[in-house]
């Protein structure tokens, strides 16, 4: 994603360094698997 249209604020709170941050919260087993279990923001 390049970014949010005509939307810098949100643009850069949301990209940080080249990455995306989502808001979302998650946990990985030990086998990899990943659960998304709620976000930090809506």
């Amino acid at each position: 994603m390049k970014g949010y249209w005509k939307d810098e604020k949100a643009t850069s709170e949301t990209i940080i360094d080249g990455w995306l941050h989502t808001g979302d919260i998650a946990t990985i087993a030990e086998d990899g698997f990943i659960t998304i279990t709620g976000r930090k923001r809506n």
